[in-house]
């Protein structure tokens, strides 16, 4: 540490760090401070995570694909867990994509009816979109939004709505 003296009336004055040093304990910090939260991150979590972000890839890319390809046939993604593997699957005609992730210690559960509950049916789960990325509910044979709840440590909602938009949170009224 520089120390500054200056002389007022026959005392010395002391100043505290420079700059540089400043700026290197705070480096110091912020390095220690990563290290130690990582420590307290559970596996659940990251898996919980990993998982709803692959679903929210999923839902997107399936809208993409039944825009984009303009097919006679609807698309669907198809989510499922079985055991502790996850897969995603978005297909129409001969396209398929499939993505699979460890789901450790995580539930999903999905619904198109309630959507500000994660109070739903656990997977499988087919959602359909139509040719202008809407999604359709075979059942009633018209459009609905789908709420997805992936659950590890943390409930991670995911609203894909009537119009195939797929976003993190609750579906809105």
């Amino acid at each position: 540490m520089k120390v500054f003296r200056r002389r007022r009336g026959g005392k010395a004055l002391n100043s505290g760090f420079t700059m540089i040093e400043m700026i290197m304990v705070m480096i110091l910090l912020g390095i220690l401070s990563v290290t130690a939260i990582s420590l307290f991150a559970t596996r659940d979590a990251y898996s919980a995570r990993v998982v709803a972000d692959q679903i929210l890839s999923q839902a997107r890319l399936a809208e993409q694909v039944a825009i984009g390809r303009r097919a006679a046939t609807t698309t669907t993604l198809t989510l499922s867990l079985s055991g502790a593997d996850f897969s995603g699957v978005v297909a129409q005609g001969g396209y398929v994509s499939q993505r699979d992730v460890d789901a450790s210690g995580v539930s999903i559960n999905w619904s198109q009816s309630a959507t500000t509950s994660c109070a739903g049916s656990a997977l499988p789960a087919t959602i359909t979109f139509n040719q202008d990325g809407d999604v359709i509910n075979p059942a009633s044979s018209g459009t609905t939004n789908t709420l997805i709840c992936v659950s590890g440590d943390t409930v991670y909602p995911i609203c894909i709505t009537t119009l195939g938009y797929a976003y993190e949170g609750f579906c809105e009224s």
